[in-house]
């Protein structure tokens, strides 16, 4: 037996098997534990959603923006809004300046777009049930909405990066209650997650015959209050949470 081993232990007695034995353990790698994942929504199979989504046709389109920070998490709630909503589109990306389907968008004479951001000069599409925005958007052409997906500081950023989505006209609303989105903090008490947004920009709209939403888009809420409750109750019960491993 080396001095090396003798000297493992006080005194120098080394049980050599126990030894290797131990050498051999910590050398192995853990099998990693493997999770089947939604193709669809990307959540576990445990917490799929998907059989819950009942889709339908919003009465403006919507163009979803969304951070790759955002697009990489599994609470996000503009993956949740596009499988919702069927004349919806989702882009990843941070700086849209030079992206292909937004200039196509844009570019489209039949479309009229407008970016859902609280800026000072937007229209606030809560007075008079969007009747303000109905006024200024031409006959004929299809309302495309526009919506920022990830933190405040990114969507910030998102715009300021984008120049031709700053120029474009900007919508907001009063939030009338605060977010129920209990497992994501928000910034401020009236700062709403993207489904919320566009919950509340289709309840508004709907009070116009033009922007009229099919019925059944209480199901975005339904299914978002489904994975806040999946996640709550992974915080109470954290044995339940779905194992980490293959994606």
């Amino acid at each position: 037996m080396s001095d090396r081993m003798n000297s493992a232990v006080p005194g120098g007695i080394v049980d050599r098997a126990a030894y290797l034995a131990r050498r051999e353990q910590q050398g192995r790698r853990a099998e990693p534990r493997v999770r089947t994942v939604c193709p669809v929504c990307r959540k576990a199979a445990n917490t799929c959603y998907c059989a819950h989504i009942r889709s339908f046709n919003a009465g403006p389109t919507f163009v979803i923006l969304i951070h790759p920070k955002e697009n990489r998490k599994r609470v996000g709630t503009g993956r949740l809004c596009h499988l919702c909503i069927r004349n919806s589109e989702l882009i990843a990306g941070i700086d849209f300046s030079g992206d292909a389907r937004v200039r196509e968008i844009l570019a489209d004479p039949t479309k009229w777009p407008v970016v859902l951001y609280p800026g000072p000069n937007a229209t606030d599409i809560g007075e008079a049930g969007g009747a303000t925005l109905a006024a200024s958007v031409p006959a004929g052409r299809q309302l495309v909405i526009f919506v920022i997906d990830g933190s405040w500081a990114c969507a910030r950023k998102m715009l300021r990066l984008s120049a031709n989505l700053r120029a474009l006209p900007q919508i907001r609303f009063n939030p009338p209650s605060r977010s129920i989105y209990q497992i994501r903090r928000q910034p401020k008490d009236l700062c709403l997650s993207s489904l919320e947004a566009m919950h509340f920009v289709i309840e508004y709209l709907n009070g116009t015959a033009r922007w009229r939403s099919e019925p059944g888009h209480e199901n975005l809420l339904e299914v978002f209050r489904l994975m806040i409750a999946q996640q709550l109750a992974f915080v109470v019960h954290p044995d339940q949470k779905a194992t980490r491993g293959i994606r």
